[in-house]
């Protein structure tokens, strides 16, 4: 087990103001007085932080990631039944930066009024917390729908408190392979179509250099946010091999990969669905092509960031700052693809709330599989114990570190939609509730019935069973601290 750190001292944060150095520019000299960066006790320290993290990705996509598997979850530990809390991309990223419930955070969509970059309070968040600790911070990637869109009144060289280094898309470009805009620590850069612009590589030299100039100085804390496999934009309406496009070198690894149709895929009695997926006819054989194709263009996305995972270990082990360095790789949401007649997200079934989370590192076990189901709310909750720092706000999530990640004492997990389609779901480890603003619930029973076909509301054996969850449910819609952290007596 990882002994917590204590927190790291003010002196230390003083002693940081040469937080350059990051991105490829040679670092300031540190004031006059500031300990050399030798002196500090790397191996009794606090641990390093990366997250890589995707967009739109599904669980079962990460079969096709090597890296990830062999690197991540085979030496640390892969997290079964992991979950955005709200299964859209801006609300689930903010509960990554507060470790709160968007209820909590306020950040209910991708777009204003209720949400986007444009409804977050930014000054309050885990890499503030950690950066006024003493932290080297970096955010590389996609941050938050809006964000340096200047047709919604933002800035594109705006940089979010809290972060050391900078290197994040602007909105208009974000999902673009090529032919996008990054803001660099406040200065904007166009990068081309040429293969060397290829946006993941781009973003996965940014990241490796914000570590190599990091090692050995002071605990650093980075994220990294591809766009894959979410598809480009731009592409829509064309007639193209690929959206989104792969990196060069991996065109048509997957050409021959079937798309999967487990007994969820194009579900032919919808009759006890809500009623937005009533109104949904069958796939056709065109639209199952499509999904063929977006299926196989999203895999070969995802192999550049296999890539940027093995670079940025292989630099962790050479500056030997591995062993000390929790390594996270999840997703902001998942991706439906014909399951239930459905593509994309915003809906409670297991495709779309479910993300990949592997993790490895110190506080963590090595090869194993944690099957208690966990929400992202919790990894800021783990970071926040893990680094010793106070966190700002109060955290709804319970730190997945050492024994605690699958013990019969870890709460439900609340997965909650407050715009559109307006639902509100509890998920045990046997059960999902979901129940809409509008009417209608959908309850499973996921040990007989993984795939979520048979809807038991109206099933008289599971009355109990759907009273109880709905009590629960009702006490996580407005939890906050400590209240949705408590696992309820009787709970499965």
């Amino acid at each position: 087990m990882f002994a917590r750190p204590a927190l790291l001292g003010v002196g230390l944060l003083i002693a940081a103001t040469g937080l350059a150095g990051c991105f490829g520019d040679e670092p300031s000299p540190p004031p006059a007085g500031t300990p050399a960066p030798e002196q500090r006790d790397v191996a009794g320290g606090a641990p390093n932080f990366v997250i890589v993290l995707t967009d739109d990705q599904e669980p079962s996509s990460v079969a096709a990631m090597k890296q990830v598997r062999t690197e991540i979850g085979a030496l640390g530990v892969s997290f079964e039944h992991a979950f955005a809390s709200v299964p859209e991309c801006c609300p689930s990223r903010v509960s990554l930066l507060t470790g709160q419930y968007a209820h909590n955070h306020g950040v209910l969509s991708n777009e204003p009024p209720d949400g986007g970059f444009n409804g977050f309070a930014d000054a309050n968040t885990l890499p503030v917390w950690l950066e006024d600790a003493g932290y080297r911070t970096a955010y590389v990637g996609k941050y938050l729908n809006g964000y340096g869109w200047d047709a919604l009144g933002n800035d594109p060289a705006y940089v979010p408190p809290g972060w050391s280094r900078w290197a994040a898309l602007t909105n208009h470009t974000e999902y673009q392979m090529y032919g996008y805009t990054l803001n660099e620590n406040g200065g904007l850069v166009d990068y081309g179509d040429e293969p060397a612009d290829y946006q993941t590589d781009v973003l996965a030299e940014r990241a490796d250099r914000f570590i190599a100039k990091s090692a050995g100085r002071r605990p650093f804390f980075l994220t990294v946010a591809p766009t894959a496999p979410h598809d480009e934009g731009v592409l829509e309406g064309q007639q193209v091999p690929r959206n989104p496009r792969p990196a060069p070198r991996h065109e048509g690894r997957f050409e021959r990969r079937q798309l999967p149709r487990g007994p969820a895929f194009n579900e032919a009695d919808v009759s006890d669905k809500p009623s937005f997926i009533k109104r949904d006819p069958e796939l056709t054989e065109a639209e199952v092509d499509e999904l063929t194709l977006l299926h196989r263009s999203r895999l070969e996305s995802l192999l550049a960031v296999d890539d940027l995972v093995g670079r940025l270990l292989a630099t962790l082990r050479r500056t030997g700052e591995l062993e000390r360095t929790i390594f996270v790789f999840t997703s902001d949401n998942g991706f439906v693809l014909g399951e239930h007649r459905q593509t994309g997200k915003e809906v409670v079934y297991e495709e779309s709330a479910g993300v990949p989370l592997l993790i490895r590192g110190p506080g963590f076990g090595r090869g194993e599989t944690q099957t208690r189901p966990v929400s992202n709310v919790d990894l800021v909750a783990t970071m926040v114990e893990l680094s010793g720092v106070e966190a700002g706000v109060v955290l709804d999530g319970v730190s997945l570190a050492g024994e605690a990640t699958d013990v019969a004492s870890r709460p439900p997990v609340l997965i909650e939609m407050l715009t559109k389609r307006e639902f509100a779901a509890i998920r045990t480890p046997r059960y999902v509730l979901a129940e809409y603003d509008r009417g209608g619930t959908e309850l499973y029973d996921l040990r007989t019935d993984p795939d979520q076909l048979d809807n038991l509301r109206k099933d008289s054996r599971y009355r109990g069973v759907r009273r109880r969850l709905s009590t629960q449910l009702a006490r996580l819609r407005d939890c906050a601290g400590e209240s949705c952290r408590r696992y309820p007596a009787g709970g499965k």
